[in-house]
């Protein structure tokens, strides 16, 4: 379970720049990043579908620091404000104008719930009132007693477009990255030809040689990346 704790732990790592590595920052707008939590970071000896999708959050930036956090846990979201920042409306307003439009991409509806068990009597209605100031609307109690509130797409009325203001990523990280990717298609041909020599021209045979023909084509967008990468230095 993620608590308050763990997410103001990782807004004090987020200030001072000690995240581990598999955390990926992108930010979504000039004031909010994505974070995206690979844990524990891949393994070739992982088990079969262990962690195969990252943990995310948004994280909320005020005057160059960061303030707030909100854990996508797709059918739920939990956030977190550090105390000197709250009741500024900061978290308010990233959720209305970047994190809610951000999300209602890909989804129709959003829910969350409230725990006053938990948070005790301030802060659930803290937490309360800045989700009806939000739009949701509750529906009801899970069966751990947490209020239940929801809200549709079609009610949350916000022009917004997603733009990535990523600023890239230093030549010597793509091609590390890019050493990564050549073992991943070594290791799949390597696996194809063992699966080939001992079942013969099965089904996931086709399904291998169509992720080797992408080989090349990938492996240039990386010759791509570090060419722009390349320009952007030649150009400061």
């Amino acid at each position: 379970m993620m608590t308050n704790k763990n997410l103001n732990n990782i807004i004090k790592r987020l200030n001072a720049s000690t995240l581990q590595k598999g955390y990926i920052l992108t930010p979504i707008s000039l004031d909010v990043d994505l974070l995206e939590a690979w844990l524990p970071i891949p393994k070739i000896k992982d088990k079969y579908m262990h962690y195969t999708e990252p943990l995310r959050f948004y994280c909320v930036k005020f005057e160059g620091q960061y303030t707030s956090i909100v854990m996508d846990a797709v059918g739920d979201l939990h956030w977190f404000t550090t105390k000197q920042y709250r009741n500024q409306g900061i978290l308010k307003k990233a959720l209305r104008n970047v994190i809610l439009p951000f999300i209602f991409i890909d989804r129709d509806e959003q829910s969350i719930s409230i725990d006053r068990g938990y948070l005790g009597k301030a802060d659930f209605e803290a937490s309360e009132k800045l989700a009806l100031g939000l739009d949701f609307q509750p529906i009801g109690m899970n069966r751990s007693g947490a209020q239940l509130y929801e809200l549709k797409s079609s009610d949350f009325h916000q022009n917004w477009q997603f733009e990535c203001y990523a600023p890239g990523l230093p030549v010597a990280h793509l091609e590390e990255l890019q050493l990564q990717m050549q073992f991943y298609f070594r290791m799949i041909k390597m696996v194809r030809t063992e699966i080939y020599s001992k079942y013969g021209a099965v089904s996931i045979i086709d399904k291998l040689d169509k992720i080797d023909m992408l080989k090349r084509s990938t492996l240039d967008k990386f010759e791509d990346l570090k060419f722009e990468a390349s320009k952007a230095i030649t150009n400061t």
